[in-house]
């Protein structure tokens, strides 16, 4: 088991990393300047990162064009080059949303129960229903967005949108699984950003 939560973990270290602040510097800009970017109305993804529960995470952005993003326990979300460059605004803050999920199953414990590709794809589908969730409470189409961004990620990975994986599932599962869940409780919501 160790094995595999050491390969998990060197799969996703990030290559490069930027310190985490109000305003990035980022010296090559992609397609978004994330130092300029208000994701749902936020001041930053910090600002984000605080009210969605897991405050003071880093943040790390990369060069490189792989199309993901990633939460670690010691290296917090990471954000490839490949998500900057062919996701939207909302499609990553969406994203964004996604890892603060892991995030918050990091602080409940939920990471150090891994013990099976089953256990990561619950996670996955859980860490979905979570930012859809948040994405209500912002009055965000969750739904939509959800699929959007997993029927996009697919097409990008050349990936058909029923295939499942172990530890992913299929774009097609994962919307379908993480609408259900999110949408029963989706209500107006007493926070605001």
């Amino acid at each position: 088991m160790k094995k595999l939560l050491l390969a998990l973990l060197l799969t996703f270290l990030p290559t490069v990393a930027f310190a985490q602040s109000e305003a990035w510097i980022y010296s090559n800009p992609l397609s978004i300047n994330i130092a300029e970017y208000r994701p749902f109305g936020f001041k930053s993804f910090d600002a984000l990162a605080a009210w969605a529960g897991c405050p003071g995470i880093k943040i790390t952005l990369t060069n490189d064009n792989r199309i993901n993003a990633s939460y670690g326990p010691y290296s917090g979300i990471t954000i490839y080059g490949g998500l900057r460059t062919n996701f939207n605004k909302e499609e990553l803050a969406f994203i964004f949303l996604h890892e603060i999920g892991h995030c918050i199953q990091d602080k409940l414990g939920m990471i150090d129960n891994i013990r099976s590709y089953a256990d990561i794809r619950s996670l996955e589908f859980q860490a979905d229903a979570f930012a859809m969730r948040l994405s209500c409470v912002l009055g965000i189409d969750a739904i939509r967005l959800e699929r959007q961004v997993h029927y996009k990620f697919a097409d990008l990975i050349h990936r058909p949108y029923d295939l499942e994986t172990p530890t992913h599932g299929s774009a097609k599962s994962r919307t379908a699984w993480a609408t259900q869940r999110s949408m029963n409780s989706c209500r107006p919501a007493i926070l605001s950003p």
